[in-house]
Parts: structure tokens; sequence; C-alpha cells
């Protein structure tokens, strides 16, 4: 999986990307979730902890412990799991403060994919740029650890969490 702040960074051939929803520098054009085969699964990041994404990333100086975990409870009250992002340094801190998260994707570094991934975890991400080759990172996923992983590449409609209803999720569709 590749992902990166800028969508049209990563390949047409990447097997599957993640992007981020939210953020200063981060959240991704509504339009660039298009970018890719309409086969290609897509994973929503957030660094704010919106209840949207599928992934909340906590690491320093994005969404706090507090965040995430309110985020999860939204989510685990809509039957949706959540993974959490960090790094491999923090992960068993935060395994600690975020009890209910659904699966864990780390970042380590190493320039090498893992031939195994840490227990407990869904996905590595190993390398970014520029040993990855562009400008993005690259993550190894064991989509069988990923809850709820995208076997469709998004949800078009509004979701309600915890009597909160969210915007219409923009629609995907393939690019010729």
């Amino acid at each position: 999986m590749l992902d990166s702040v800028s969508p049209g960074a990563i390949p047409l051939d990447a097997q599957a990307v993640a992007g981020y929803i939210d953020g200063k520098v981060s959240r991704w054009p509504a339009q660039a979730w298009s970018h890719w085969p309409a086969s290609t699964p897509r994973v929503r990041i957030s660094v704010m902890a919106d209840p949207l994404a599928d992934v909340m990333d906590v690491e320093r100086g994005n969404a706090s412990v507090s965040q995430v975990a309110s985020a999860i409870t939204h989510r685990a009250g809509a039957g949706l799991p959540t993974v959490v992002y960090c790094s491999l340094g923090r992960l068993v801190l935060l395994r600690k403060q975020l009890p209910n998260a659904a699966g864990w994707w780390v970042a380590d570094p190493t320039g090498i994919p893992p031939a195994t991934l840490p227990p407990g975890t869904c996905a590595v991400q190993f390398t970014g740029p520029p040993k990855s080759g562009g400008q993005w990172d690259a993550s190894v996923v064991d989509t069988a650890l990923w809850p709820g992983w995208p076997s469709t590449p998004d949800v078009v409609g509004r979701l309600t969490l915890a009597n909160r209803t969210y915007g219409l999720i923009e629609e995907i569709s393939a690019t010729p």
C-alpha cells in the first residue's frame, strides 16, 4: 500500500492507496480519490480523529490519544473497526491507552519490507522518500489481519455515528 500527502505522486498501478481526509497540509481534494482504477482499495486516514476515516494517525502533532479514543468509540457504535497508525516505538504504550482499536499499522522505516509483521499489527510502513522511489511511503499490509479491509473502493452516502450524521462521502469512479 502506498500513501502520500500528494495523491498525484502515487503511481496508478499501486495495489492499494491510503490518503488523508483532513489536515492542513495532508488533506486530499475529493477528486483525488478517483485517480486510481475503481478496483484499487482505498484507505482513509485522519490526523484529526475524524470518525469518517478508517485509520487514526496518532503521530506526534496529530490527533491526541483522547481524540482518537473518542473516534474509535463512535465508529465502534456504528459497527466500524478502526486501525491506529503510530511508530513502532510507541506501539506498546498506545495499545494500553487505546485498547479498543481494532488494528495497528506501524511505522518502522528500515527501508526493507518486513518478512513478517510485528505481533498484533496488520501493516508496517517500512520506507518513504527518497528510498521508496517516489514521494510516497510504502507499507506491507496483511489484508487478512486488517479489520474491515476495503474490498470495495469506498462507500457513498451518509454515515451516522453516535447520533451525529456526517455528510456525503465522495463517490469514487474509475477514470479512463
